[in-house]
């Protein structure tokens, strides 16, 4: 009995250990081809920019995968396998809706190639064209706004070049795979100015470059010299509301405690912070800075006591009421801010992709005040903390913020 049991063992755990690897190695090597695929032993549904092909395989023992061989439409040759454990393979990488002739091989355990089949197919529209078709811009404060649908949710590269004295400078390579993607161009003069448009796949396709002629708005980063920090009667359940200026201090991934500006840890949410901007304001956009942690691999990102969500405020008074701003007459709500993974996540338990830690790090979280029929410049601008990553009672850190807008004087702008 004892043998039997230890036989039975030593079967189960080779066939625990049998993998697709495993099942590829023949027994013997063989010069012999097998049968080639034939026309009822293929079919295919058209995709976006190619298609997915359906095959049963040959009534042979030893096939190890069907091989597809064909070349996309920027002349690059493409190769990819279907595995004999599955029925299907896809083609992707074309740019256009033409008749494409796919060469379809059999291989057998010993890498020996059947004669090839040729399916001829039919793609959908590229991803690309339609990313490009469905581009949409506008001009905004310092620059413009960029929308497009990615439906497929491909990855692509959005190139935003513009010209200058018959220069072509680029301005920005951004790359997403998100289905309604944005990108917001900043830092350009408020005059007309031709920019260029293009979009690359991950095969390396390009569109032709689009032209837009655009005048941004008018904006710059405020002079926050000017700003100035109000009665510590303006702010609640904050402990040190002196250094809210660590807020614009120029430490947009601060690494320590030291380096931030701490709300009261033994006080409940919400919090409340107001600053007085020294001259009115018409607010264009800000940018939150999340606390990083560097030293421990930016594991504060997306976590912790990091801010979820803010409602920001602003009044129009020289003495605005000193009480929460919610339903308060002294204070005009402007706008609800959460912070999120682009990635779709919800909480960084080692979970950023790579664009989740290039917005928290380089670009930071970025929302647009409304615009409004009648631009409303505000003196005060007040900061209502209501969660955080942590979902606890208390916390609500951030880095840094950044403030854009016109704090010209309106004797300036004749």
């Amino acid at each position: 009995m004892k043998t039997i049991n230890i036989l039975l063992f030593v079967i189960f755990m080779a066939g625990a250990c049998t993998n697709e690897d495993d099942l590829k190695v023949p027994l013997k090597m063989d010069t012999t081809p097998p049968a080639a695929l034939t026309s009822a032993d293929v079919s295919y549904k058209p995709i976006a920019g190619g298609a997915i092909v359906k095959y049963n395989l040959p009534d042979e023992k030893d096939i190890r995968c069907i091989e597809a061989q064909y070349t996309i439409s920027n002349g690059k040759k493409i190769v990819t396998r279907g595995s004999f454990l599955s029925d299907s393979l896809i083609i992707e990488g074309f740019r256009d809706m033409n008749v494409h002739h796919i060469k379809l091989f059999a291989v057998d355990n010993s890498e020996n190639y059947s004669q090839p089949f040729i399916l001829s197919i039919t793609p959908n529209q590229s991803p690309l064209d339609a990313v490009l078709e469905s581009l949409k811009v506008l001009p905004d404060f310092g620059g413009m706004q960029i929308t497009w649908k990615n439906i497929d949710k491909s990855i692509i590269a959005l190139f935003v070049y513009k010209i200058e004295m018959n220069d072509t400078i680029l301005l920005d390579q951004y790359y997403s795979k998100t289905e309604n993607g944005e990108l917001t161009i900043r830092g350009q003069e408020s005059v007309d100015t031709e920019f260029l448009i293009q979009v690359r796949d991950r095969w390396d396709n390009y569109t032709q470059k689009v032209q837009y002629n655009i005048t941004p708005l008018f904006e710059k980063e405020l002079d926050y010299s000017k700003f100035k920090i109000p009665h510590f009667s303006y702010f609640i359940n904050i402990l040190n509301y002196d250094e809210m200026t660590k807020w614009w201090d120029g430490q947009k991934s601060a690494t320590g405690w030291g380096l931030i500006f701490w709300p009261d840890p033994a006080a409940t949410l919400p919090t409340v912070s107001t600053v007085k901007m020294g001259v009115p304001v018409l607010f264009s956009r800000i940018i939150l800075w999340q606390y990083a942690w560097g030293a421990a691999n930016y594991s504060h990102f997306y976590a912790d006591r990091n801010i979820r969500k803010l409602e920001l405020y602003g009044s129009i008074e020289d003495t605005p009421s000193k009480e929460d701003p919610s339903d308060n007459p002294s204070w005009e709500f402007i706008m609800e801010c959460e912070i999120k993974m682009p990635s779709g996540g919800f909480y960084n338990n080692d979970s950023m992709t790579e664009e989740d830690l290039d917005v928290a790090k380089n670009r930071g979280h970025e929302f647009l005040f409304p615009l409004k029929e009648t631009p409303v410049k505000y003196k005060y601008l007040r900061f209502k903390v209501l969660s955080t990553f942590e979902g606890g009672p208390n916390g609500g850190l951030l880095s840094e913020i950044s403030l854009f807008g016109d704090d010209r004087a309106d004797d300036d702008l004749k």
